[in-house]
């Protein structure tokens, strides 16, 4: 399943697997749109307000998709870095687990495609 339609639900899925097996019951990520929620524990995204952030002013589909899997979203007057700033004090001092590309787990999850791809193709590089 790949909700979305991003290599980052893989990335996701893991990550979210390790928030489960810890015992967490947040989730939380700094985003420009694509953050769900899975497996019974509660998701935080945090945005950066239209305007603030111009390379990312196109979002109320993913914002919809969030919001239909039951993410919480907080909207702040920064852009994306400011976002990743707050959330890292935040989740500094609660028991929140962090989502963001900092991860290793989702960075691991996010190479899932390039293996289904080599698998694929028998583990050989095309020619052409």
């Amino acid at each position: 399943m790949n909700p979305t339609g991003s290599f980052k639900d893989t990335g996701m899925t893991a990550a979210l697997s390790v928030a489960k097996e810890r015992g967490f019951e947040w989730v939380a990520c700094a985003s420009t749109g694509t953050l769900r929620r899975d497996g019974g524990i509660r998701g935080t995204r945090w945005i950066a307000q239209p305007g603030f952030d111009s390379r990312r002013e196109n979002r109320v589909g993913k914002l919809s998709q969030a919001m239909d899997y039951g993410a919480v979203t907080c909207q702040l007057k920064t852009d994306f870095d400011g976002c990743v700033k707050v959330l890292a004090e935040i989740v500094r001092e609660e028991p929140i687990y962090l989502l963001n590309s900092v991860n290793p787990y989702r960075l691991e999850g996010q190479k899932t495609p390039a293996f289904e791809i080599a698998e694929a193709l028998e583990w050989t590089v095309p020619t052409t």
